[in-house]
């Protein structure tokens, strides 16, 4: 497990999931066995982000799904890479936000997580301005929406004012 960075690592395991069941039991499992997670997208980052001593999770290899093109929206697999999903919007007329050098290999799921900018930042902002809702798993392999909208009892909205790791995580997003 490499990426674009001078450094190496050498990780305990690299797994590739193939849906979000996949990786909740792989959370769970890291959970349970105290090991790091380190997710990786197309490895294009210059500082070493996607590696690490624990499991490796290759979101590239088989979470590259376009699920849905809205009129306003789409909805992608953290494995899809920005220069995909630019060629399926061009067919509509659009186009992602965030212009990369790296949108031949970088993917949705590393942008966000670098929350990435690209070289039109001071217009279009970065990755996380363009992002409605994300779909968390937590360490006990529950998975919910990060949507604030959303009115049920495991989205945020429900959660924010709990006190426990969820709620933090929820509060700091919601007043940040």
């Amino acid at each position: 497990a490499t990426d674009a960075s001078l450094f190496h690592l050498e990780p305990l395991a690299v797994a590739e999931p193939t849906c979000t069941e996949d990786l909740a039991v792989l959370v769970k499992y890291a959970r349970d066995h105290n090991i790091a997670l380190i997710p990786r997208g197309g490895g294009t980052g210059l500082a070493g982000e996607s590696l690490g001593t624990g499991i490796v999770i290759d979101t590239a290899t088989h979470l590259r799904k376009i699920w849905e093109i809205g009129s306003d929206s789409v909805r992608v697999q953290p494995g899809v890479v920005l220069q995909d999903l630019n060629n399926e919007l061009q067919k509509v007329g659009r186009r992602f936000a965030i212009d990369m050098a790296s949108a031949k290999a970088c993917t949705l799921g590393g942008m966000w997580a670098m929350d990435s900018s690209g070289s039109r930042a001071n217009i279009h902002g970065s990755t996380r301005d363009h992002v409605i809702d994300l779909q968390v798993i937590w360490d006990d392999a529950s998975v919910s929406s990060s949507h604030p909208n959303i009115d049920d009892a495991s989205r945020p909205a429900a959660i924010a004012d709990a006190h426990c790791r969820r709620g933090n995580f929820f509060r700091r997003a919601r007043d940040r």
